[in-house]
């Protein structure tokens, strides 16, 4: 478990102990923890949680350095009443999950340790769980140039810390896609159709309230002339190295290439007005360089591409030299293009 799941709210928590005695236990002595967990709106209870309990270690600071793993005895669900019991270790202390599909997870820390309590008494807990947030993402996929909808192209979800936990659909007749979203999350959406670029776009969700995300995919066509703005931005900042892990629109034109043989491509980098205008002529250069270099890695022949450095000669606002705009405004201007050149024959 890491530290940021500890960050999560502790909706409702009610801690008491039974016959009036301290929350401490002997070591060697066993005591009793028994609770049961309801939906906090209307106090029902909430049967199937998951609930995991951690040992908390502490150095000589008394700083939290780590959370055990737990052995199968320290996990449980509650009954179709709400209720869950544990039999614990007395002299240690512990963290409680509480997890269940569509509410927020809730942590509970209980520090029993140096003093005791009564052989055959028990600690009680109550938990009060709160719903998520229902997120929603939706939009249409559309021809760039045409303005019409795309029909049957591939939509693809991603969790940004588990890549391998993707979901896909296809737009219907009128080019619609929808996906639920979990609050507190990063996630990736893709899309692509036969014939046309693919294009990614990064979704951050919080959990304040109840939203409808709308993002709509204008893809270009694979066709000559046709120039394509990837929307992730890949480099560590000031320089030419491709952050591993951030490359997934490059590996998306990798495959368009290897799927169009008679495709040529040039890459061409931008930046914003920040800086030296040399510099950063000579930085873009650089950038370009290296995607080329990284599709040439994956497989693509060198003679496919062509390279420019732009640096910024091409903004796409008002943010030139000495004008004052925000940081969005001024990232703006920072992309990658990738233009279709030579034959399609």
């Amino acid at each position: 478990m890491n530290m940021r799941h500890l960050l999560l709210i502790i909706t409702f928590l009610t801690v008491t102990v039974l016959a009036g005695t301290p929350l401490y236990a002997q070591a060697s002595k066993g005591y009793k923890v028994t609770g049961e967990v309801f939906y906090q709106k209307n106090r029902k209870a909430l049967s199937d949680v998951f609930i995991t309990v951690y040992e908390v270690i502490r150095n000589d600071d008394g700083h939290v350095t780590q959370y055990s793993a737990p052995n199968t005895s320290y996990t449980t669900t509650t009954d179709k009443d709400g209720k869950f019991a544990f039999v614990m270790d007395g002299k240690k202390e512990y963290l409680m999950t509480f997890l269940k599909e569509g509410f927020l997870s809730v942590p509970t820390q209980i520090p029993f340790k140096k003093r005791n309590i009564a052989l055959g008494e028990h600690i009680s807990i109550k938990v009060g769980m709160k719903k998520a947030a229902n997120f929603l993402v939706r939009g249409r996929v559309i021809d760039a140039k045409s303005g019409e909808t795309i029909s049957e192209a591939s939509v693809a979800l991603s969790h940004q810390e588990d890549e391998g936990n993707t979901k896909l659909l296809t737009t219907d007749q009128n080019g619609v896609y929808s996906f639920m979203l979990q609050p507190q999350k990063q996630y990736e959406i893709s899309a692509n159709a036969d014939g046309y670029f693919k294009t990614i776009q990064a979704i951050s969700v919080n959990d304040k309230k109840e939203e409808v995300l709308s993002y709509n995919f204008r893809l270009n066509r694979i066709e000559s002339g046709a120039v394509t703005t990837l929307n992730s931005f890949f480099f560590e900042v000031n320089g030419a190295k491709i952050i591993e892990g951030k490359a997934n629109e490059l590996l998306g034109i990798q495959k368009m290439m290897e799927e169009n043989p008679n495709v040529n491509i040039e890459i061409g980098c931008h930046t914003d007005a920040r800086g030296d205008d040399g510099y950063n002529m000579q930085l873009s250069i650089e950038r370009a360089d290296a995607i080329a270099e990284f599709l040439i890695k994956m497989g693509i022949d060198s003679s496919r591409l062509i390279t420019k450095g732009y640096g910024e000669t091409q903004l796409v606002n008002h943010c030139n030299n000495g004008v004052k705009c925000s940081r969005q405004e001024h990232e703006t201007n920072r992309r990658v293009t990738i233009k279709v050149i030579g034959s399609m024959e």
